[in-house]
């Protein structure tokens, strides 16, 4: 993401599913950071909140109903946590 590629850490991989078609409610939004201590970190830093912001404002600006935000799911991981309870399996981690 443009608006904070020169925040610390890095965002690893962002990527988003759902059931948009029965109900835009059912969005689910992933940015997933790549060892645990920079989750922690962005945490502390105030970037996860930055992120959930900048995200609903995104949404909005590009017309997505606004009755529903309160409501999709903006959530936060690291790939260290997929490898340590997956095995690296992403389909079994996030479904």
């Amino acid at each position: 993401m443009d608006m904070v590629k020169d925040r610390k850490p890095m965002i690893f991989s962002n990527f988003h599913y759902g059931s948009i078609g029965i109900n835009p409610k059912y969005l689910v939004i992933w940015y997933l950071f790549e060892k645990d201590s920079e989750l922690k970190e962005a945490e502390n830093n105030g970037l996860l909140n930055e992120l959930k912001e900048i995200t609903i404002s995104e949404l909005k600006a590009n017309g997505y109903p606004e009755d529903v935000l309160d409501e999709i799911q903006i959530a936060f991981t690291s790939d260290e946590d997929i490898q340590k309870e997956t095995g690296g399996n992403y389909w079994y981690y996030f479904k």
